[in-house]
């Protein structure tokens, strides 16, 4: 125990020593700026996502950072470069993080996480993800939409005893209540500006051969999941992601317990057996996905190697 204390006080001693030299401030001060910043907050989060990511894959594959700037044309857009070894073909792997407002964004609360939500609405939006529920057994197989939308109460009467479905109308539940219990998983696919060769909002799905996306602002812990890019239906341009993928929900009938969650088939927590698909769809030469990345191809950055 004594020894653990230790650790602990010298890894707070250099984190207080880093803050003063690389910020010129004192922790105090920077916890506060931090604190006033959801952008610095979302920045840490996704340096820490990349981080945390690395280090769960690298017992078992070669995990190479690409860089994000590149002289000349940007070949490769990902974050890392993944592979078995050295010498073997790598695979083009991208973090993602969650749509932190997605139970405002597809609610349609134009309020905010204060605006009541009617009950019905709420049962709609669930309507449309059944299978990922049924699939979990959370809710029985139904025959019709109001089978479904009976099933789809009893659900969230679990969770929120005190509903009142006689009038849904009528009768909602604020964002803040709800996601005290239930929440949306959902990925986001940031808008961007052109970069290298790419015009588009969202990346072509050539672009990367894996997506991995961090649970953790919806679960409160850092879980990984990861997805084949050939799973992932096209969003409106052809050829290209979708902004948002409906991944699933997170759940509890407690707030005193962890969050569980039920994920969409599409997704998997398993990282071999997606780079074993992968492999071997990119191995059939289809046309769905990018060829491997040739190792004397691969750009790979330095820093802090």
């Amino acid at each position: 125990m004594n020894g653990h204390l230790l650790d602990t006080s010298t890894e707070v001693q250099r984190l207080v020593e880093y803050i003063r030299a690389r910020f010129q401030v004192d922790p105090h001060v920077f916890l506060e700026a931090i604190k006033l910043s959801p952008n610095a907050q979302g920045g840490i989060i996704g340096a820490l996502t990349e981080y945390l990511l690395k280090k769960t894959l690298e017992g078992s594959f070669l995990v190479e950072r690409i860089p994000e700037k590149w002289e000349g044309q940007k070949l490769h857009h990902g974050d890392f470069y993944v592979s078995e070894g050295p010498d073997k073909p790598a695979y083009i792997l991208e973090s993602k993080g969650l749509k932190s407002n997605a139970e405002v964004f597809r609610l349609g609360t134009k309020g905010g996480s204060g605006h009541e939500v009617s009950l019905r609405k709420l049962i709609r939006e669930l309507r449309s993800h059944y299978d990922i529920l049924l699939s979990h057994n959370k809710v029985p197989k139904a025959n019709s939409d109001t089978e479904k939308d009976k099933y789809l109460e009893d659900f969230l009467l679990q969770l929120f005893p005190n509903l009142d479905f006689s009038s849904p109308d009528e009768t909602g539940i604020t964002i803040d209540e709800l996601t005290k219990k239930l929440r949306f998983l959902v990925s986001h696919f940031v808008n961007s500006k052109s970069s290298g060769s790419r015009k588009q909002n969202t990346p072509a799905k050539t672009e990367f051969h894996i997506v991995a996306v961090n649970l953790f602002i919806k679960l409160e812990r850092h879980v990984f999941i990861y997805a084949p890019v050939t799973r992932l239906p096209e969003g409106k341009r052809k050829g290209h992601l979708k902004q948002n993928y409906f991944i699933g929900f997170a759940y509890r009938e407690s707030i005193d317990e962890p969050f569980h969650y039920c994920l969409d088939d599409i997704w998997s927590e398993s990282f071999s057996e997606v780079f074993a698909e992968v492999e071997k769809e990119v191995n059939k030469n289809s046309s769905s996905i990018r060829p491997a990345v040739k190792p004397e191809e691969k750009h790979v950055d330095r820093r802090g190697i």
